[in-house]
C-alpha cells in the first residue's frame, strides 16, 4: 500500500512525480518548499525536468525564490574537462542536466531563457557534466545545439563547450561525424574554435598515453578540419612525446607528419 503523503511538501513531491499540476499547485499553496530536495528523486524541477513535465516546470519557474539550479546529490564520479574524477563530496546534478541527458529540449530551453539563466552559463563543472549528458545513450545533434547556441554569446564559455564537445564526440567515434557535420553548419568563428580544440585534444591524448584514441583523432580529424592546418600543433605534439617517452604516440604522430609534409 502506497503511503498518502503527510505534509505539503511530501505532497509537492509526489504530484511532481505523478505529473499533476493540479497537486502541485495545492501543494505550494498550502506551503510546501518549492526548492526541497528528496534525496531519493531531488528537488520538483528536477524531477518535473527528468520527468517531461513542461506544465510543471513552468508553474515552478514562476515561483517566487525558486533555485534553477539545485537538483539532485549525487556521490557519482562526474566529468570535469575531459576526466572522469571521483568525488569526495556529493556533486550536484542541475535541473538543466536532467533535461538534456533526457531529451526534454523544451523544457531545457525554458531554464535557459529564465532571468537567473547566467547561473547555469558558467564555464565550470555543473555545464561540462551537462555538456556529457547530451553524449549519453543515443547522441542527437539537436541537443547539443541547444547548448552551443546558449553559450554563443560568452566566447570563454563557448571555446569550452566546443572543446569538450569534442573529447566526447572522438571518445565515443561514430558520434564524431554527427558534431563535425553540425559544426560546419556555424560560422568561421566556431570553426577557429574547433580547430583549437583538436589541437589542444591531440596533447592532451599524448600526455595521458592515449594511443589508440589519438590514432582515431588523426585518422578522423578531416571530419572537423583540414589536418594539414594541425601540421604546427602536430609537431609540438611530438616534442611532448619524446619528452615522456611515449613511444606510440610518437611513432603515430611521426607518419602523419610524413604524410603531410611537401
Amino acid at each position: 500500500m502506497i503511503k498518502k503523503p503527510k505534509n505539503p511538501t511530501e505532497r509537492l513531491l509526489k504530484a511532481t512525480i505523478t505529473g499533476s499540476l493540479k497537486g502541485v499547485r495545492a501543494a505550494i499553496d498550502a506551503g510546501a518548499a518549492v526548492n526541497t530536495m528528496d534525496e531519493d528523486w531531488g528537488t520538483p524541477l528536477f524531477i518535473a525536468c527528468r520527468g517531461n513535465h513542461p506544465r510543471i516546470v513552468r508553474f515552478l519557474l514562476s515561483c517566487p525564490g525558486i533555485n534553477i539550479t539545485k537538483g539532485f546529490m549525487s556521490n557519482w564520479p562526474q566529468g570535469v574537462a575531459g576526466c572522469v574524477m571521483p568525488c569526495s563530496s556529493q556533486f550536484n546534478t542541475t535541473p538543466l542536466y536532467a533535461a538534456m541527458e533526457a531529451g526534454n529540449l523544451s523544457i531545457a530551453r525554458m531554464l535557459l531563457k529564465h532571468p537567473d539563466k547566467g547561473k547555469y552559463l558558467q564555464p565550470n563543472r555543473n555545464w561540462i557534466s551537462t555538456i556529457r549528458g547530451t553524449f549519453n545513450y543515443l547522441f542527437e545533434p539537436v541537443r547539443f545545439e541547444v547548448l552551443l547556441d546558449a553559450a554563443a554569446c560568452n566566447p570563454g564559455l563557448l571555446q569550452i563547450t566546443i572543446a569538450t564537445a569534442i573529447k566526447e564526440a572522438i571518445s565515443r567515434y561514430q558520434v564524431a561525424p554527427e558534431l563535425a557535420n553540425l559544426l560546419r553548419r556555424k560560422n568561421k568563428s566556431i570553426q577557429k574554435l574547433v580547430r583549437n580544440a583538436i589541437a589542444e585534444h591531440i596533447g592532451m591524448l599524448v600526455r595521458h598515453n592515449e594511443p589508440d584514441v589519438l590514432k582515431y583523432t588523426l585518422d578522423n580529424v578531416d571530419y572537423f578540419c583540414e589536418i594539414k592546418e594541425l601540421l604546427p600543433d602536430i609537431q609540438s605534439a611530438l616534442q611532448i612525446a619524446q619528452q615522456r617517452n611515449r613511444r606510440e604516440c610518437m611513432r603515430l604522430l611521426d607518419e602523419a607528419i610524413f604524410r603531410l609534409k611537401p
